[in-house]
């Protein structure tokens, strides 16, 4: 099973980024509606409020004699205390300057009276006396609250909306990392068996989430049908060519009889070439047989180095014949598994290295342990593997043209990574510089 984790970091996704981008840009509403709901409001409320009481206050100037400027107040929505230099009072309907009052903006104080909202102004005359008007500015006020809280609401629901966008972000990519990660896996274990998680069924992810896991289903029954046809030609053209074989060897007994060298050369080679097609379609059938999960029944404990130093004795002798030098660093390690398997495993590396591998050249076989696992590599001097046949080397059948010459099938390494997945393990092939390194990693 593979280790790596190909579900994408949410502050990389295309959808956080807009939600940052969505932020940014109502960010800057808000500020506007800070701007214009606060300061500009407030403006043109002290604006108004100062107009009203210098209209007024401007009325009074028309006046010179106390008498006047009282009888020109009096009957109106207006609060007002006269007083003269020596501060009496000379008239009003207020007895004094009001101490709870506020500053509005410069010489203009706020106050109330009598449940009503009051903005004033004091008027000094040249002889002394003093005059504080106010206007009832109740309405105004209302009309400046009821902005401020307009203004207020809708950054709250700017902010409403910034966090939603989040909310909506996380949803979206925990979907798309839900349904990548599965259709990665099952590319890299080929195990069609799995299906994406269906969270809900309201929005449009789970929508396609569904379509996607009836294309699943779809595929699967595909993918079950080419293999049992495979395995089924497999399976019945084994019988018959296994008594082609007998026939050919028959047939060479009576060529030895007649001694007739010419017929004897050709049985011995129609012979290779049926063994040929039995060893090409029981390697078919045991690796359908690893596909399907059969082989699990025979795991047990079994010694990794006895496995490898076994499999690397039968090809001690091809080593030598090409005066290959073989190193080994393998410890005594343990691992659930078959041991046939894993024979066959190490045996097929290890005969890809060396046949792979020019006369004088090396071969290098390391195991260890990391992190609850075994990691077993192979490096080789050989011929390498191309950068564009490093996703094809599993495909049954196949080889690079590199490979062509030397004698085979094209199932060795089919087999090897059906056995690795078998063991919930992973296989990487990486540049050796020159010649190719295999690594294995199997959990213990």
């Amino acid at each position: 099973m593979p280790n790596k984790n190909y579900a994408r970091a949410y502050t990389r996704s295309s959808s956080f980024q807009m939600a940052l981008f969505f932020t940014l840009l109502c960010g800057i509403t808000a500020l506007i509606l800070v701007y214009f709901g606060n300061y500009f409001s407030r403006d043109q409320y002290v604006k108004q409020t100062e107009a009203v009481l210098e209209t007024e206050i401007d009325h009074i100037r028309l006046w010179s004699r106390t008498e006047d400027i009282i009888a020109s107040l009096k009957g109106r929505d207006r609060v007002f205390l006269f007083i003269d230099k020596d501060s009496k009072i000379i008239d009003g309907n207020i007895q004094q300057i009001p101490k709870t009052s506020s500053v509005l903006s410069e010489g203009t104080i706020l106050f109330e009276s009598a449940g009503n909202k009051y903005a004033a102004k004091i008027e000094t005359f040249n002889d002394g006396r003093r005059l504080l008007i106010g206007v009832n500015i109740t309405d105004l006020t209302r009309i400046y609250q009821k902005m401020q809280l307009l203004t207020w609401l809708s950054i709250f629901l700017i902010f409403l909306v910034i966090l939603t966008s989040y909310i909506i972000s996380q949803f979206v990519v925990k979907g798309t990392n839900r349904i990548a990660v599965t259709a990665q896996k099952i590319m890299d274990t080929g195990d069609l068996s799995r299906r994406i998680e269906l969270s809900s069924k309201w929005d449009d992810l789970g929508y396609m989430t569904n379509i996607l896991n009836k294309c699943f289903d779809q595929i699967e029954h595909l993918m079950d049908g080419i293999s049992h046809v495979s395995d089924n030609i497999a399976h019945d053209l084994k019988t018959p060519l296994t008594r082609l074989r007998n026939d050919l060897e028959d047939f060479k007994k009576e060529a030895d009889q007649s001694e007739n060298t010419k017929l004897h050369a050709h049985a011995d080679k129609l012979i290779s070439e049926a063994d040929h097609l039995l060893n090409t379609f029981n390697a078919l059938l045991r690796i359908a047989r690893i596909e399907a999960g059969k082989q699990k029944t025979k795991f047990s404990p079994v010694s990794l180095k006895n496995v490898i130093d076994d499999a690397l004795d039968l090809y001690d002798p091809l080593a030598e014949d090409k005066n290959i030098e073989v190193t080994k660093d393998i410890s005594e390690m343990v691992i659930n598994g078959d041991k046939d398997l894993l024979f066959q495993l190490f045996a097929n590396l290890i005969d890809n290295a060396i046949k792979f591998t020019p006369e004088q050249g090396t071969v290098d076989m390391k195991a260890s342990i990391s992190k609850e696992s075994i990691i077993f590599t192979i490096a080789d001097s050989g011929v390498g593997v191309p950068e564009d046949d490093k996703n094809k080397i599993f495909d049954r059948f196949y080889r690079s043209d590199k490979s062509r010459h030397t004698p085979g099938s094209g199932l060795g390494l089919s087999m090897v990574k059906a056995i690795v997945e078998l063991h919930r393990g992973t296989i990487e092939f990486e540049d050796n510089n020159p010649g190719t390194k295999v690594k294995v990693r199997l959990p213990l």
